[in-house]
């Protein structure tokens, strides 16, 4: 027996060992925890061996990685709003293992309600209290540098839509994006993948943001000739969120910070843990909706302990709040502190799920990341350096891969190039080219052919009691025809007078950065009374409420006109306009005027010739630019205001009158806290001359059954003529407000709007009908040469205004408005007492 212990020893000694050095080996586990149904990052994610307190958490990007000497079997992941999941472990090997889990319902866990006060209630008072101390927007100037990046993609994409014969090209496209997004993953379609490197310049008095954007790069379908506008909407300015201010502009709508000043009357607040981030020790606090249609935030905040600061941030609003179109809208945010302890975002990361409008096609999800570093603190720049709220430069687009891996705050994964790659597949299928072009002509009115653009749609078609039918074709240049010479030209044709009518423009830019140019416009063609110019406010609806309908008093123009258009500085356009009008009335209209002092000739033909002074000051807006139009934005902070001088000049031209005009129209969209919004018109006109009241103001009417924001909706056409006039023009949208608060039609996600409309102004007596007694400077005759009565209108009574109001429904549908006019002042036989009318708008 003795003989054979030593080698036993040995043999026990050698395997024990063993099993330690194997016990010591360390098992080494990363990867990346995403959602399943959007692919995208979740951070901040709990991940740990169950029954242990060994664990750690996802990063910002939803990255992780354990290094332990003695795991669990299984390795399991929780975080809110989603369904927990284990995956097994290999003990004492390096391996990766991606989480994608399932989105749930956010619940609260049981609360038991104790004597006292809420303690999460009193860190929010706090947070509201000092946030204007750690607003990055409280400083005299500031400067960073952005990287934004933007992913747009097709997803809840039906079997019954992969399997439509017209889909087949796309299945071999379909696999590799299902082997891209992992075994739990879902198929993403993507149709944009763009990035844009920018220096972003805030000053505080007077205020001013500029954003100069110095690299862009996109690849997307069908966007080949918009990458330029592209760039701009998805660059830093239009992706600021600041929960440090009580409300974040999300799409249209205006949310409250879950640390907003009152948010204690629209959130619930629950204390659930504190911890280190980033060596902050930090409350972690959930937040959900007192009501759950209210559109505010649900998810969880982190609070710096002595501070009160807010350190990060994840929340989201999901369908059952009163947005439009969006199944899901979630932020994540991670700020930290930067000189004279202001708290700032450092990265920023934003997914929009828009919903499938049916169960048999898709949806939309959209993604943006924003990383901004190299803060530099209240070093303002001279002021003129701030003229431009958005620049971009001209070699943004001509930068290599090198620069992007330069510039990139963390690299493409494996995803993420992918999908950068599959955009140029896609765009090589034919079908895809189609549903683009359907897509474009859809939204922006014209068909494109590539540097030519035909339409608008919405005036092909047309019908007065003049012209009968009217059926119009036209087009114009865009930016891949010249980016320095702009033609637009249009033919109609009436089946009543079988006569032509046609239009055409050159304009030619001088330059584009302050928006110089000069054009020349030629004009045949016949319109109504009071129709509202288009030269100077394009509304292709309004012009298509002036096309229907039994409208029989028109004119016969003739119309020349030359214009120099620039901004001269940040916000302020000029435009100076000659223009020579010939003018005779049609249809069911009889005009004429005395045409001399002695009132015995008489002409029912106006030549005028005009020198146009148009002033538009917007300090607020920023203006982007698509291909050879501009597109205001952002009006919201400040009014609009825009002023007009007419000159006429007797003689010039063969011009019949001399004569002055002023206008001065403010108009500015306000959000009304959580009540809704409103949009307000004020304007003032006055003429100073005797003139023909065609050259005066005739009042908008609108007698179809279309809605037009730009009209008196139930005014008649050629009602009321003034020669000085103040309106009003009011709309409140109370969104989710009012009907938001009924049970059964919250469901429907209806919303109340109202809107009034007020006019008064007089005409003086040297403009009205001439009589030798009571009138003898009146400048109309009473009968015409033969004795047939002149068209008259109606002038308004001292101190009695004419006031139309309305209340109705939008969002039916989610976009059809109806709404019920009623006429409140004026009510005569043959006006209109009340009406309804019907509009399509698109809104969150």
């Amino acid at each position: 027996m003795k003989k054979y212990f030593g080698p036993i020893l040995l043999s026990l000694v050698i395997s024990f060992s063993v099993d330690g050095l194997i016990n010591a080996q360390e098992t080494v586990i990363y990867g990346k925890i995403t959602d399943a149904k959007t692919n995208e990052s979740i951070p901040f994610a709990n991940i740990y061996f169950k029954g242990t307190t060994i664990g750690t958490s996802s990063n910002f990007e939803g990255e992780f990685s354990l290094t332990v000497r003695d795991p669990g079997d299984s390795l399991t992941v929780s975080c809110l709003g989603y369904f927990g999941f284990t995956s097994p472990v290999k003990k004492g090997k390096k391996q990766k293992i991606d989480f994608q889990l399932q989105p749930t319902a956010i619940s609260i866990p049981e609360v038991f309600v104790v004597p006292g006060e809420n303690p999460a209630h009193r860190i929010i008072r706090e947070a509201a209290k000092r946030k204007k101390d750690y607003n990055l927007e409280k400083l005299d100037a500031f400067q960073k540098a952005s990287y934004s990046r933007t992913e747009i993609g097709i997803n809840n994409i039906s079997d019954e839509f992969k399997n439509r014969s017209t889909m087949k090209p796309f299945k071999p496209l379909f696999d590799s994006l299902m082997i891209a997004a992992g075994e739990n993953g879902s198929l993403i379609l993507p149709i944009l993948f763009s990035e844009t490197f920018s220096e972003v310049y805030y000053l505080k008095n007077p205020e001013r943001q500029k954003e100069v954007i110095l690299a862009s790069k996109v690849n997307g379908v069908g966007l080949e000739h918009t990458h330029e506008f592209v760039s701009q909407v998805v660059g830093t300015s239009f992706h600021d969120y600041n929960f440090n201010n009580n409300f974040i502009k999300i799409l249209d709508r205006n949310v409250m910070s879950p640390i907003a000043n009152g948010g204690l009357g629209f959130y619930k607040y629950y204390l659930t843990d504190s911890l280190f981030i980033d060596n902050h020790f930090c409350y972690e606090i959930q937040v959900m909706p007192k009501r759950k249609n209210d559109v505010v935030f649900t998810g969880i905040i982190w609070i710096q302990d002595t501070t009160f600061a807010l350190k990060r941030i994840v929340v989201n609003i999901d369908k059952k709040a009163d947005l439009n179109f969006i199944e899901n809208f979630r932020v994540q945010q991670d700020l930290k502190p930067v000189a004279e302890n202001i708290w700032v975002p450092q990265k920023t990361r934003v997914l929009i799920d828009f919903s499938q409008v049916s169960d048999s096609t898709f949806g939309m999800l959209a993604r943006f990341y924003m990383s901004d570093t190299n803060y530099v603190i209240n070093q303002p720049k001279e002021l003129k350096f701030y003229s431009d709220k958005l620049e971009f430069k001209y070699d943004a687009n001509d930068h290599d891969d090198d620069y992007w891996q330069m510039i990139r705050p963390e690299k493409l994964t494996t995803t993420e190039q992918s999908i950068y790659n599959s955009i140029d597949s896609i765009n090589n299928f034919p079908k895809v080219r189609t549903y683009v072009d359907v897509i474009e002509t859809l939204v922006n009115g014209y068909y494109r052919v590539k540097g030519l653009e035909f339409g608008p749609y919405l005036l092909v078609y047309g019908y007065n009691t003049v012209e009968g039918s009217r059926f119009r074709v036209g087009f114009r240049t865009n930016a891949e025809f010249s980016k320095k010479w702009v033609f637009k030209a249009y033919a109609a044709y009436g089946t009543k007078d079988r006569k032509f009518k046609y239009s055409a423009t050159v304009e030619r830019f001088l330059s584009r950065k302050n928006w110089t140019k000069v054009g020349f416009m030629y004009k045949n063609d016949v319109e109504g009374l009071g129709v509202i110019d288009g030269f100077y406010q394009v509304n292709n609806m309004f012009a298509l409420t002036t096309q229907l309908g039994l409208i029989d008093k028109m004119r016969e123009i003739k119309r020349y006109r030359l214009w120099f258009e620039s901004d001269l500085f940040r916000g302020f356009n000029q435009k100076v306009v000659l223009s020579s009008d010939y003018f005779s009335p049609l249809g069911n209209y009889v005009f004429e005027y005395f045409s001399d002092d002695t009132k015995t000739i008489r002409s029912s033909e106006i030549q005028s010739t005009e020198l146009i002074l148009v002033s538009r000051y917007a300090p607020k807006e920023t203006v982007l630019i698509s291909n050879n139009t501009r597109i205001g934005v952002g009006t919201q902070k400040a009014p609009l205001f825009t002023f007009r001088y007419t000159l006429g000049i007797k003689g010039a031209l063969g011009s019949d009158f001399n004569y002055h005009k002023l206008s001065l129209k403010i108009s500015q969209k306000v959000k009304f806290f959580e009540l809704g919004r409103f949009r307000y018109e004020i304007q003032g006109e006055k003429v100073f001359n005797q003139l023909p009241y065609p050259l005066l103001q005739v009042q908008p009417g609108n007698e179809t059954f279309i809605y037009s924001k730009k009209s008196y909706n139930l005014m008649n056409f050629l009602e009321f003529v003034t020669d000085q006039n103040a309106s009003l023009r009011f709309v409140y949208n109370f969104e989710g407000a009012l009907l938001g608060k009924i049970p059964l039609i919250r469901s429907l996600k209806w919303r109340a709007v109202a809107s009034t409309n007020i006019v008064y102004g007089s005409l003086d007596k040297k403009n009205r009908f001439y009589d030798p007694e009571t009138n003898p400077a009146g400048i109309l005759p009473k009968t015409t040469m033969d004795g047939v009565p002149l068209t008259t209108y109606r002038t308004f009574e001292k101190g009695k205004p004419y006031v139309e109001v309305s209340y109705g429904v939008e969002n039916i549908l989610r976009i059809i408005r109806i709404q019920v006019f009623h006429r409140l002042t004026y009510r005569y036989e043959n006006s209109p007492k009340w009406g309804i009318k019907g509009s399509l708008f698109f809104m969150f």
